[in-house]
């Protein structure tokens, strides 16, 4: 069964708010979806205060560190996986299609 984790209730530009409201629901999760664009690793304006060079990244380093299990669809082949995922042992696909997800899930 598939439950959306996604934390709409974080209504906020706070920054510790973020990343408490991320944290809780990444915890919650035993599976983390990235879909990566092209600025996957862009530096966010506020990366000092996030301690990441983005949101993304903040994501995947408490992914890691929650235990979950990786998966990762580029939107375009040549987009680059965010930085904190290397030698994490994710699996990937290209192409974001609803059969590359449950296909890349099923397989996680």
């Amino acid at each position: 069964m598939f439950n959306d984790k996604t934390p709409t209730e974080i209504n906020t530009d706070e920054i510790s708010v973020i990343k408490a409201g991320l944290t809780r629901k990444i915890n919650e999760a035993t599976y983390t979806l990235f879909i990566v664009g092209k600025h996957a690793n862009q530096l966010h304006k506020d990366r000092q205060e996030i301690g990441f060079d983005n949101w993304i990244n903040f994501e995947a380093h408490k992914s890691i560190q929650s235990g979950n299990k990786l998966a990762v669809i580029k939107i375009g082949s040549t987009n680059s996986v965010p930085n904190e995922l290397d030698g994490s042992g994710y699996k990937h696909r290209s192409g974001f299609t609803e059969d590359n997800v449950i296909g890349l899930l099923d397989d996680s």
